[in-house]
């Protein structure tokens, strides 16, 4: 595409989309699409204009007329509608309509729902929404009304620029009462919208009931061919998730390519090293095999005192069945009226069986056990107590296992 002609890939009045050229002043249709638009649908450097359906527009009216501020104004309306829930999303901008007194009219405008079949690379297009692209050629407010994708559209224009849109379905029912609730939800953000007329751009079976409806809102019905696509004067700076996704995919592509590259250096570099220390190290080996050669008389009565060692493990390990006997006994508080029935340990598993004259005793000896430094390495389960009928003392039953040890 020469950087003198423009392309526009519109929605079809059915199904598909419709590609427009522009060269110059000249305007013409270049083909019709059935699907999806694809890698190979338009040169890159196209525009896609998504219907009207999938796009959401909030006029609203910003004491400023400083781009950042009513750019930021229509973020935070957008958020408060519940329409921009996650701030990263691209799918959004503004457009300024009108500008006085320090005041700005502006349309924020809202990517709903994507045309686009992920699977094609279209990052090199460019995104906006149909209505941009049909001018009514009128000074001062007028609404426009005509059919995409089986859908018929309606347009508020001031000055031949779309700020409010919305899809009405497949069949037009009480148009007059839905403009007037459209004009009175305008009047009450403080934007004065008085249109004259309503202009048709696709054929309608029943123009005498349109007009009919269009009565009650004091609007004049005109029928006229819808206009041929013209481009708007300024851009927008609609990114679908399709697109973002692909960026995202060639960015890890890329860095994935780097990496792959980084680790072939490492690789080969560390193969050189490699070979080089395995080399040291075969010299090393070899040393170490003859002084091994020399000690190797002494090594059998080095086992013969591992072997003694080992009969003593037992009595020096710090699981000495012994010591935790002891430090179970020792945790007992002072004056505490309680005994052991019963004291098991066996390879590192305690059980304590006893009882006591009062709950609150057993309740004074729990923490001493949990906060021993002889069991930090243990799990305790201590259940609850319970009195026997014919003693009425509180028998109770303590466990203990190493930690993260399963089962008993």
């Amino acid at each position: 595409m020469s950087k003198s002609e423009k392309i526009v890939i519109l929605p079809s009045e059915a199904d598909g989309w419709e590609v427009w050229s522009q060269r110059a002043d000249v305007v013409k249709h270049v083909k019709s699409l059935d699907g999806a638009v694809g890698k190979s649908d338009a040169q890159p450097g196209a525009c896609v204009a998504f219907s009207v359906c999938r796009v959401a527009t909030i006029p609203l009216l910003v004491p400023s007329d400083d781009v950042e501020e009513y750019r930021g104004a229509a973020q935070l309306e957008l958020e408060s509608s519940g329409l921009l829930m996650d701030e990263a999303y691209q799918g959004w901008d503004c457009i300024p309509v009108e500008k006085s007194d320090g005041k700005t009219f502006v349309s924020a405008i809202y990517l709903l729902e994507e045309e686009l079949n992920a699977e094609n690379d279209l990052r090199h297009y460019s995104f906006d929404f149909s209505a941009r692209f049909y001018s009514p050629n009128r000074d001062g407010d007028c609404i426009a009304l005509w059919k995409e994708r089986h859908t018929w559209c309606l347009a508020f224009y001031r000055n031949n620029v779309p700020f409010f849109i919305e899809p009405l379905g497949s069949e037009v029912l009480n148009l007059g009462m839905t403009i007037s609730l459209l004009c009175s939800q305008l009047a009450m953000k403080g934007i004065a919208f008085h249109p004259h007329e309503l202009l048709l751009w696709s054929s309608f079976e029943d123009v005498t009931e349109l007009e009919k409806q269009l009565a009650s809102a004091n609007l004049l019905l005109h029928q006229e061919p819808r206009p041929v696509p013209s481009f708007p004067t300024s851009t927008i700076e609609l990114q679908p998730s399709a697109v973002s996704e692909w960026e995202k995919r060639v960015r890890s592509m890329m860095r994935l390519r780097v990496v792959l590259m980084a680790v072939a250096a490492l690789y080969l570099i560390a193969g050189v090293v490699l070979w080089w220390k395995n080399h040291q190290q075969d010299q090393k080996i070899a040393k170490l095999e003859n002084e091994i050669a020399q000690f190797a008389p002494s090594w059998q009565s080095n086992q013969d005192h591992f072997a003694a060692w080992d009969e003593l493990s037992p009595v020096v390990t710090p699981n000495w069945p012994l010591r935790l006997f002891k430090e179970c006994v020792m945790a007992i508080p002072g004056g505490q009226p309680i005994r052991f029935t019963e004291i098991n340990v066996q390879q590192g598993f305690i059980q304590i069986k006893g009882n006591a004259t009062t709950p609150d005793a057993l309740n004074r000896f729990k923490p001493k056990l949990r906060k021993s430094d002889v069991f930090e390495e243990y799990e305790w389960e201590l259940g609850q107590p319970k009195q026997s009928s014919k003693t009425r003392l509180w028998e109770f039953q303590f466990n203990a296992k190493p930690v993260g040890y399963e089962g008993y």
